[in-house]
C-alpha cells in the first residue's frame, strides 16, 4: 500500500539534476506552503492529505525524496502500527512518514518518538490528531453535532505547517480568534 515513491535519491539511478534540487531543501517542500492533513469533509473518521508533497530522508546514508501528486484519503484506524478495529476515545495520535526501501508510507501511532517496528532512522513525525472521548449527540447548527467517541476532533489536526510553535501539539485544540 505505498502511499509514496522514491522520486531521487544520490546514485546513478534516480540522479539530482539542478531541476530536482527544489526537492532536496528544505527536509519538507510544500508547494506554497500548504497544511499536509486535513479533516476531511466526509468522514469524521478519515484524513486528507494533500497532493503535491515531498519527503526528503536521509535513509542508510542515502538522500532519498519521496513524492506523491495526487490528494490521499487517510484512514488512521487502518494505518495503525498496532492493529486494532478502531480508534480509541480520548487519545493522541501521531502520524509518521515512514520509508520501506523505495516506498514510503503513513503509520498512526499513539509512540510520540516512532511507530512499532519502526525507528528513527526510516520515521519522521509529520503530524497528528487527537479523538474525541465521548459521543457529541444531537446539538442544532454545532460542527460536531452526531460525532462519536472516537471520531477525530476536528480542530485538533495538526502536521508540519500548522502547530504550536513553542510546545507538543498533544491533546491541543486549535480556536481561531472571534
Amino acid at each position: 500500500m505505498a502511499d509514496f515513491q522514491i522520486e531521487i535519491k544520490n546514485d546513478e539511478t534516480f540522479l539530482i539534476t539542478a531541476e530536482r534540487m527544489g526537492f532536496l531543501m528544505p527536509d519538507l517542500n510544500l508547494a506554497g506552503g500548504s497544511r499536509i492533513l486535513k479533516p476531511s469533509p466526509i468522514s469524521a473518521s478519515q484524513l486528507v492529505v494533500s497532493g503535491d508533497l515531498a519527503f526528503k530522508m536521509l535513509v542508510g546514508g542515502v538522500h532519498k525524496v519521496f513524492s506523491n501528486h495526487q490528494p490521499l484519503a487517510l484512514s488512521p484506524a487502518s494505518r495503525l502500527d498496532i492493529p486494532a478495529a478502531s480508534l480509541q476515545a480520548g487519545k493522541d495520535y501521531n502520524i509518521y512518514f515512514v520509508a520501506n526501501g523505495d516506498y514510503a508510507d503513513f503509520v498512526v501511532s499513539q509512540n510520540a518518538t516512532w511507530p512499532e517496528g519502526a525507528s528513527a532512522d526510516i520515521s519522521r513525525r509529520m503530524g497528528g490528531i487527537h479523538t474525541l472521548c465521548a459521543s457529541v449527540g444531537t446539538i442544532a447548527n454545532h460542527r460536531l453535532s452526531g460525532l462519536v467517541a472516537g471520531d477525530i476532533l476536528p480542530s485538533t489536526v495538526w502536521d508540519l505547517m500548522k502547530r504550536p510553535a513553542t510546545c507538543d501539539a498533544a491533546g491541543m485544540a486549535y480556536m481561531p480568534r472571534p
